[in-house]
């Protein structure tokens, strides 16, 4: 259905794009979740259908490659996000190596430190909320496009 939708999205309106992205993820329901691992399954398939659905917003993998790992400190959550060739590939498991990888205590850490308009990691660091490994200008990237994205499910942050 997504390498459907990609051929399709040419031809959309960007209004109708972003429609059927609000229609195909539920996210913008339940965006507000405590369970760690539900969160991150709707963030990355809505991330997935954003690039599938609207080429605006493929065009922030364009000619970007990065593995993005993230794990809650009691473990639940193990996850892979693979950028490479201009697609997203979801992991089940942290595979290494990873560019960079984020350990969150809990969503609202891990919501807090993506959805901050300011990105105060500094903040999330020092309070131990949010561990991270490998380069931090990869998390505004990923942030960048989460904030993006919850803009176009018309999510207030």
């Amino acid at each position: 259905m997504q390498s459907f939708s990609g051929m399709i999205s040419w031809l959309l309106p960007q209004g109708v794009a972003n429609w059927l992205l609000r229609r195909f993820t539920a996210l913008g329901k339940d965006f507000y979740t405590d369970e760690p691992d539900l969160f991150m399954e709707l963030l990355l398939k809505g991330l997935s259908w954003a690039f599938s659905l609207c080429p605006p917003f493929r065009r922030n993998i364009r000619g970007f490659d990065a593995r993005y790992g993230f794990a809650t400190a009691d473990g639940k959550v193990q996850t892979t996000a693979v950028f490479q060739r201009g697609t997203m590939t979801v992991l089940d498991t942290v595979a290494d190596p990873c560019t960079v990888k984020v350990t969150f205590s809990d969503v609202k850490a891990l919501r807090g430190f993506l959805f901050s308009g300011n990105q105060d990691i500094l903040n999330s660091l020092l309070t131990n909320d949010v561990s991270v490994s490998g380069n931090l200008n990869y998390i505004y990237k990923f942030g960048f496009m989460v904030r993006d994205l919850a803009y176009r499910l018309h999510i207030e942050l």
